[in-house]
C-alpha cells in the first residue's frame, strides 16, 4: 500500500474511493473497504483508494468532546494496509477543511486531485460544511462530474451496528469479548520497548517495558491481562501478561509492561505489537515486593494452566 500526505503529489489515474476517520478500522469500515475493492476490480480502475482524516473531526471543531481513539495513526496505517488498499491519503483535518462546500470538495479533490469515478461510502455518510454531502447529494453531483456512488449497508455485531463511538464504550467498560467481536480482532496496543529499572526481572519476572501510548490513544481499565504479542508482522503470536496501569507498588507511574510466558527474547528498542485477549483481574498495591511477587507467580501460573490446556485465548 502507498501511503501520501500530500494531495497534490499523486500521479494521474482513475480511481475507486472512499474517505473517513476509519478509526478501530472495524468490520463496518472492512466491508466499506471490501466494496471498495471489488468496484476496482469490476469497473477496471487503476487503484483502490482510501482518504483517512487526522486528527479526528471533533479534536479540531469540538476539542472538549473529542473521543480517545481506538487507534493510533500508525495503528491505523496498519489496518489499512492489512485490508489490501492499493492507496492511503492521510488528510489533514482542518477548520478549512471542515468548511469546505462538499461540491467544492468532490470537484476539486475528489475528481480533480484523486481521479474519481467510484465513491463508496457507509450507510451514514456526510461531508463538508454542515455535513451538507450526503450519500444521495454526491450521487447527483456525480451524474455531472462522472463518478458514481455506492451505499454499504451497515454491519452488526451483538445486534447492535458496529461503530467506533460503541466499540469505545464496551473497551472503557472492559467488555473485551464485545470489542474483539465488532473489530474482527483482540484490542491492540503497540509500542517500543524502552529501557527499563530491571525490577521485574530482580523479582524473576523480566517484562518488557512499552513507551507510554499517546495521550489520545484509548485504553481499557486498569488491570492485568492475558495478550498475544509479537514483534516481527507475520511472525507467530506469543502468549503474554500485561501489566496495564501504574506499578503502585514499585513505581507509581504508567507503564505498559508485557512478560513473556515463552522463551526469553532481547526485545530492546524493538516495536512490540500487542494485542489484549483477557482481563485477569484488577492492579493492585501490594505491601511489599515479596508480596508483589506471589501476586505475579499466581497470575504466571493461571496464564501458564491455561496455556497447557490448550484454553489460552491465541
Amino acid at each position: 500500500m502507498r501511503v501520501h500526505c500530500d494531495i497534490a503529489g499523486l500521479p494521474a489515474a482513475r480511481r475507486a474511493v472512499t474517505l473517513g476517520v476509519f478509526d478501530g478500522v472495524h468490520a463496518g469500515h472492512r466491508r466499506i473497504l471490501g466494496a471498495l475493492g471489488a468496484a476496482k476490480r469490476r469497473e477496471g480502475l487503476a487503484s483502490a483508494l482510501a482518504v483517512t482524516f487526522w486528527p479526528h473531526p471533533l479534536a479540531v471543531l469540538r476539542p472538549e468532546r473529542a473521543p480517545g481513539l481506538l487507534l493510533t495513526l500508525e495503528e491505523r496505517v496498519a489496518a489499512l494496509a492489512a485490508t489490501g488498499l492499493d492507496e492511503l491519503v492521510v488528510l489533514e483535518f482542518t477548520a478549512e477543511v471542515a468548511g469546505t462546500d462538499y461540491a467544492d470538495f468532490a470537484r476539486e479533490t475528489l475528481v480533480g486531485a484523486l481521479g474519481l469515478r467510484r465513491l463508496v461510502v457507509g450507510y451514514d455518510f456526510h461531508l463538508g460544511r454542515g455535513r451538507a454531502g450526503t450519500a444521495e447529494a454526491l450521487a447527483a453531483l456525480g451524474e455531472t462530474l462522472g463518478y458514481r456512488v455506492e451505499v454499504v449497508t451497515p454491519c452488526y455485531s451483538d445486534g447492535r451496528i458496529v461503530s467506533s463511538s460503541h466499540i469505545r464504550a464496551d473497551l472503557t467498560a472492559g467488555r473485551l469479548a464485545a470489542v474483539a467481536a465488532a473489530l474482527g480482532r483482540p484490542f491492540p496496543l503497540s509500542g517500543r520497548v524502552e529501557p527499563g529499572d530491571g525490577r521485574g526481572a530482580a523479582l524473576g519476572f523480566p517484562t518488557a517495558n512499552l513507551a507510554p501510548p499517546p495521550p489520545e490513544k484509548l485504553l481499557p481499565p486498569l488491570g492485568v491481562y492475558l495478550v498475544r504479542c509479537r514483534w516481527l508482522a507475520g511472525q507467530a503470536w506469543q502468549p503474554g501478561l500485561l501489566n496495564l496501569g501504574l506499578a503502585p507498588t514499585l513505581r507509581g507511574r504508567f507503564v505498559p509492561e508485557v512478560h513473556l510466558l515463552v522463551g526469553s527474547v532481547d526485545l530492546g528498542g524493538r516495536e512490540l505489537q500487542v494485542e489484549i485477549l483477557e482481563w485477569l483481574r484488577a492492579e493492585q498495591r501490594f505491601p511489599d515486593a515479596e508480596a508483589l511477587k506471589t501476586a505475579i507467580a499466581a497470575d504466571v501460573a493461571t496464564a501458564r494452566r491455561r496455556l497447557a490446556a490448550g484454553s489460552f485465548p491465541l
